[in-house]
């Protein structure tokens, strides 16, 4: 499966694929490339995969990290959006489901295999965007909240503008870019504090 997977990646999007039989493997891949995609399967052996993905998505921010399993199971993919990756793919999926997948992902968005669907909307708990930001992105919010300019914001966490602009798109995701909602969003992520 694993190579079959790696050969849809290689010749159609034309990205050298590494492999590696441990989640600590994987996370010391990433220390030493750059890599532009992921693909995290649930039970590899050593660190827990989320902790590896939330490793790596500090090590190389850029880069699209998703998981690939067998297991469709609706806890697994709410973990994989609560910790912001940006897909959840299944192995059973199509070599040219995959394909898509990764497109979906390499452009920004987050991929949701669509034998899903029906189970997701069965379980339309709606997700707290309080509880899915990073502490990063809380203190953005209660900043921008206080009226500091996003220069300011990243002067005072000690990081790029440009870092703080990336960190804003998935709070406005969160809000659906609605001022009502974000306005709200911005009430409780202070009163939580």
């Amino acid at each position: 499966m694993r190579e079959a997977i790696a050969h849809v990646i290689h010749e159609e999007h034309k990205m050298d694929v590494l492999q590696a039989d441990n989640a600590a493997r994987a996370l010391d891949l990433c220390k030493s490339h750059i890599p532009a995609l992921v693909l995290l399967e649930t039970l590899m052996p050593g660190l827990d995969t989320f902790a590896a993905a939330a490793d790596m998505r500090q090590l190389r921010p850029q880069a699209k990290i998703a998981i690939l399993t067998r297991h469709g199971h609706v806890e697994l993919f709410r973990r994989a959006r609560q910790q912001r990756l940006n897909g959840f793919i299944l192995k059973e999926d199509s070599p040219e489901e995959l394909g898509y997948a990764i497109r979906t992902m390499l452009r920004g968005g987050f991929y949701t295999p669509p034998s899903m669907s029906s189970e997701l909307l069965d379980h339309s708990d709606p997700i707290d965007p309080i509880e899915s930001l990073t502490p990063r992105e809380k203190s953005e919010l209660i900043l921008c909240a206080q009226g500091y300019t996003m220069k300011e914001i990243a002067s005072v966490l000690h990081i790029s503008v440009k870092t703080s602009l990336f960190g804003w798109r998935p709070v406005l995701a969160h809000t659906h870019r609605s001022k009502t909602n974000s306005a709200a969003l911005l009430d409780r992520a202070v009163s939580q504090e």
